[in-house]
């Protein structure tokens, strides 16, 4: 009996299959090929994108450049005379908002 059973199921189990067509349902769509698409306007899109990341590799890399030719023809004097001038800037910002704050905490405890 058990035999006949080992026999049996799986033929059932295999006409069962067959009449479920699992690869025309729309949960399976992704198993189906799309005859539709043409391959030549994919890489016709894949091809100007490419040309686009090129394009825009060139042109960073001419900015690159001429950042490189600015750094090499000014002075290391120049440089260094805006680094401390903005630094100046930033340090009496700073001590004014110190300033600001202590004569808020002054009034603060005044309060009390």
């Amino acid at each position: 009996m058990n035999s006949i059973l080992y026999l049996v199921f799986p033929y059932i189990l295999f006409l069962i299959l067959l009449r479920t067509y699992a690869y025309k349902n729309p949960r399976f769509s992704s198993l189906s090929t799309n005859s539709d698409k043409n391959i030549s306007e994919d890489l016709n899109k894949l091809y100007k994108i490419n040309e686009e990341l090129v394009t825009n590799e060139r042109e960073d890399e001419d900015d690159d450049e001429d950042d490189q030719d600015e750094l090499q023809n000014t002075d290391f004097e120049d440089i260094a005379h805006k680094s401390l001038e903005s630094a100046e800037e930033e340090a009496t910002v700073d001590l004014e908002n110190a300033e600001i704050e202590n004569l808020l905490d002054e009034e603060l405890y005044k309060k009390d």
